[in-house]
This record gives C-alpha cells, sequence and structure tokens, in this order.
C-alpha cells in the first residue's frame, strides 16, 4: 500500500508506476523538431492522412547536397585590352570547367564588328573561334558571352550567371614574304616592306616549297635531325627561333653557316640568329609566309 500524502490540504495516493507511465505517454505525445512530417501518400505506415497533411510539405534532409559553383570564363586571347594583336589572330575562351554543351556556348558568344569563321575545341573547357579570313588591321573589337539570352552550363550543371565582356585591337597586317632567287626574306607591314635580310634555303634536290603559308608554331630552342641529299644524316643541336610552316619546313636560325645570300639548306630558310630572333618576335602564330620564285 503506497503511502498517502498530502498536497494542498488534499490527502492524495501516488501510485509510482502509473506516475511513470503517464510520463511516458506525455514524451511520446511531444512532436520532435527533427522528426519528419509526413504528407499525404507519404504517411507513416499504420496512420491515416487527413486532408490538412496534403498541404504539408514532404520532408527532405539537405544538409549534405552542395550545388555547383557557376560556370565562368577563366581565361581568354587576346588578353583585355590587348593591341597591335594578329590580324591572323584566333580569339579563344577557357571555362572553369568542361561545358554541358558546346553548341550553346558558341551561339552565346558575339563578336563586335562579326567575324565570320568557325569554332574550334581545342579541349572540353577551352574554344577557340578560326575567322575565315584575316581581320581588318588597327580594329578594335569586342568578344561577349551573353548568358541572359541562352543557357550556358558546366559539366556539374554550374550555370553561368554573370555575362562576359572584353576587347582587343588588331595590329597592321603582317606578311613574311621570301624571294628563292634573290635569296632574301622581306617582312611586310600593311603591304609596306620594314624589313629585310639575306637567306640561305634549300639546295637542288631539297628545294624550299612554294607557296602561300602561315607560322603554324613557335619554339625558341630546339634539336635538328634528319638526312641531307647526298645520304648523310645531320644531327645539329641549339637550333634558334625557329617558326614552322610546312611541316619540318622552317624559319630558323643557323649558327653553324657563315654565308647567307645563296641555296645551302636541307629545305628549310635560315638566317642568321641575330636575324632569326627579329622575325621570330616580329611574327604571330598565323603570320602569313609568302615562298615565291
Amino acid at each position: 500500500m503506497p503511502r498517502p500524502t498530502v498536497a494542498g490540504g488534499v490527502i492524495m495516493r501516488v501510485d509510482i508506476e502509473s506516475l511513470l507511465r503517464f510520463l511516458l505517454v506525455v514524451s511520446l505525445a511531444v512532436v520532435s523538431p527533427a522528426a519528419p512530417v509526413w504528407a499525404a501518400g507519404n504517411q507513416q505506415p499504420g496512420s491515416q492522412a487527413t486532408p490538412e497533411d496534403a498541404a504539408l510539405p514532404f520532408a527532405m534532409d539537405v544538409s549534405g547536397v552542395t550545388q555547383p559553383s557557376p560556370l565562368r570564363v577563366v581565361g581568354i586571347w587576346p588578353s583585355y585590352g590587348a593591341v597591335n594583336v594578329s590580324t591572323a589572330g584566333a580569339p579563344t575562351f577557357r571555362f572553369s570547367e568542361p561545358v554541358d554543351n558546346s553548341a550553346a556556348v558558341e551561339a552565346a558568344i558575339h563578336f563586335e564588328p562579326a567575324m565570320t569563321g568557325r569554332f574550334n575545341w581545342l579541349a572540353p573547357d577551352r574554344v577557340r573561334f578560326v575567322p575565315e579570313a584575316n581581320l581588318p588591321s588597327e580594329t578594335e573589337f569586342s568578344m561577349s558571352i551573353r548568358h541572359d539570352l541562352i543557357e550556358v552550363r558546366g559539366e556539374s550543371g554550374g550555370l553561368m550567371t554573370e555575362s562576359f565582356q572584353t576587347s582587343f585591337t588588331t595590329g597592321r597586317h603582317k606578311v613574311i614574304d621570301v624571294s628563292l632567287r634573290e635569296q632574301r626574306l622581306t617582312l611586310y607591314e600593311d603591304e609596306e616592306p620594314v624589313w629585310s635580310a639575306l637567306v640561305a634555303t634549300g639546295v637542288r634536290g631539297a628545294e624550299t616549297p612554294l607557296g602561300a603559308y602561315r607560322v603554324e608554331y613557335k619554339i625558341p630552342v630546339t634539336r635538328f635531325r634528319g638526312v641531307n641529299p647526298n645520304g648523310s644524316r645531320y644531327d645539329i643541336p641549339n637550333v634558334h627561333w625557329v617558326l614552322a610552316f610546312l611541316g619540318d619546313y622552317t624559319i630558323h636560325g643557323a649558327y653553324w653557316r657563315s654565308t647567307f645570300g645563296r641555296p645551302a639548306s636541307n629545305g628549310c630558310i635560315s638566317l642568321t640568329d641575330a636575324n632569326a630572333k627579329h622575325v621570330f618576335d616580329w611574327a604571330d602564330e598565323g603570320t602569313a609566309i609568302v615562298v615565291r620564285a
């Protein structure tokens, strides 16, 4: 028999076991803030949805979900505000990650004045626009990517949220002219000769090919190995100021050669190292090269 107690002058008999059961029921009735909310179609097994349940949202745990970073332009060529840019230049954009839809990016890129040409994707995150003709000389161009006109998205799902705009100005139109008859290389800017030097081009049996070309790439120093027209082999280290224009055919310095102004090479166009450096510094990749008789 439990002992009676007095509360407010009234004798109450307290059954400890009954009190504990009561407290347990009350604690289960309290809904924890972290407890999920069950909506219609997602009710707890054994329960029955009410009309009020239908208006409640489904319970979602988003604590571990991270939003993808926005897609951004992180590199460009020409650089912002660049001047004296080669008229043979090809504007290039690099993004913060591979893009999800290359066609959308191409549609979002705009040039002013307008350019005609084609897009060339160098990598999933890098695109180059190759004009179909030389750009006009001494002209300012703006180039932009308009995110508000078309949705541009990265592979992670991040959208481009800010438009991008930059500008550059072309220099004079440059041409490297090589006369095999005169054994002379002349640099032209807007059809005006600005510099000239004697060269040594290919000997009989290894003639320098005639034609119109462009500087494909430039190498400050490299090693030449090959076979001469008489069958002997050559291996020349530390060849400087190399501008390639057709496979293995290049314009380069020839420190081992003392005479210029007559054919002497295995097909390349060779100059003194000092003159080759002048051409190397003057010409950009894409600069036109004309080799004529």
